[in-house]
């Protein structure tokens, strides 16, 4: 959710790596990075940029994840899951906020109506 390309250069600076989400509506994500139709399902593109790499992937038609790293420098993609190696590196590091968020989600008390 905060993961930039500013950030990433002040890490970089700092001799800190980041691999983090990014949201879809983000001005620094170039629009050909976020076009998915059915026939997209999943492929990955990376986009190499000075210090960073980002990364799309597609899992399904009406999704499209995107993820900026400054840890990986080469393409790979996991023969048992299909995924980019920078995604499986991501959920098993995944701490902090994306868990709380991914816990709140799965256990709500919130109804779906107010009736």
């Amino acid at each position: 959710m905060f993961t930039s390309q500013q950030l990433t250069t002040q890490l970089h600076e700092r001799g800190t790596a980041l691999v983090g989400t990014m949201r879809k509506n983000r001005r620094e994500i170039p629009n050909l990075m976020l076009r998915a139709g059915r026939e997209d399902v999943g492929r990955t593109e990376f986009l190499y940029q000075p210090n960073r790499v980002l990364v799309k992937f597609v899992p399904k038609y009406w999704r499209t994840i995107v993820l900026l790293s400054t840890a990986h420098r080469k393409k790979g993609v996991a023969a048992d899951n299909g995924k980019p190696v920078i995604i499986n590196f991501y959920n098993s590091t995944k701490i902090g906020v994306d868990m709380k968020n991914q816990w709140i989600y799965e256990r709500t008390v919130t109804r779906k109506t107010r009736r």
